[in-house]
């Protein structure tokens, strides 16, 4: 399982994905598409931009964006995979 930086985790959530951040205990990021909540998933406050997440929370982080496989999360991150193509991803798995 690969680890990735806190930064690039939080900028596909804030940028790409367009996710509400709430401040709590956690920094919670809250994913929607028209008005309905899609997914949620947090992170510590503690994690710095440049701090490297390792695999059993970036695990959890993928598990809370319904994405089942680590190629999807991957393509999620680095950007071949589009807002549009996840929204599509989750619903047909949910539905």
């Amino acid at each position: 399982m690969p680890s990735y930086r806190a930064g690039t985790i939080v900028d596909c959530l804030t940028r790409k994905l367009r996710a509400t951040e709430l401040m709590g205990d956690h920094r919670v990021f809250e994913v929607y598409d028209d008005g309905t909540l899609v997914a949620r998933t947090r992170l510590s406050h503690s994690f710095r931009r440049t701090t490297a997440i390792g695999p059993s929370i970036v695990a959890q982080i993928k598990r809370d964006l319904k994405l089942p496989t680590w190629r999807e999360f991957d393509d999620l991150l680095r950007c071949p995979l589009s807002r549009d193509a996840y929204l599509a991803i989750v619903k047909s798995r949910t539905s």
